[in-house]
């Protein structure tokens, strides 16, 4: 089996077992690493929802910190933001808006498993982005090597060391600013971008 696919299905069968909030903070730790990619993409774009975004993304990170209620209306918001693409970036920046949609409306409606799309859209970002950059045709043999690319070891190794900290630790504000500090201002697509 592909890695990433084994990858995909641990994701799975972990967050099913999590407390919500514990799901929810996995969740925000995956979009934050891809808040970068869809500002770099919809920078100056009259599509770019920015300030919609971030904004549902902070509500989550302040009401798992203990600051309000559970967040409301968000979700509708990140929906607007996921567009019709027509290339590469715009693809990107939809994918994460979809994300970013997937948790919000996790959060709003107590659904956690919305938290492994935000996971698997990150994963499908990032496999689309090395196919292209390796300039590889689709194929079971260029399936292992696109996984064993850096940013697809390193996403998925992130996305594992997130789980592993909320599986051992009970929920805390302190596990909660742990999951953020180490994903704020990481892009899942460090130093590279299309070309």
């Amino acid at each position: 089996m592909r890695p990433l696919l084994a990858h995909y299905e641990k994701v799975e069968k972990t967050v099913e077992n999590l407390d919500p909030k514990k799901a929810f903070a996995f969740g925000a730790a995956c979009a934050e690493r891809q808040w970068p990619v869809y500002v770099k993409a919809s920078e100056g774009k009259p599509w770019e929802k920015q300030s919609d975004l971030r904004k549902a993304l902070d509500d989550i990170w302040s009401w798992l910190l203990g600051s309000g209620n559970r967040p409301q209306g968000n979700w509708q918001l990140c929906e607007n933001a996921v567009l019709d693409a027509v290339n590469d970036v715009e693809n990107a920046a939809r994918m994460v808006a979809g994300s970013f949609f997937s948790l919000a409306y996790g959060v709003e409606n107590d659904k956690p498993s919305g938290c492994v799309q935000v996971a698997v859209n990150g994963l499908d970002l990032l496999d689309s982005f090395v196919y292209d950059l390796l300039n590889l045709p689709v194929t079971s043999e260029n399936d292992l090597r696109v996984d064993q690319h850096e940013l697809m070891k390193n996403e998925m190794r992130r996305q594992q060391d997130d789980l592993n900290l909320v599986v051992s630790d009970p929920m805390s504000p302190t596990v909660i600013r742990e999951l953020r500090a180490r994903s704020v201002g990481r892009s899942i697509l460090q130093n590279y971008w299309y070309q």
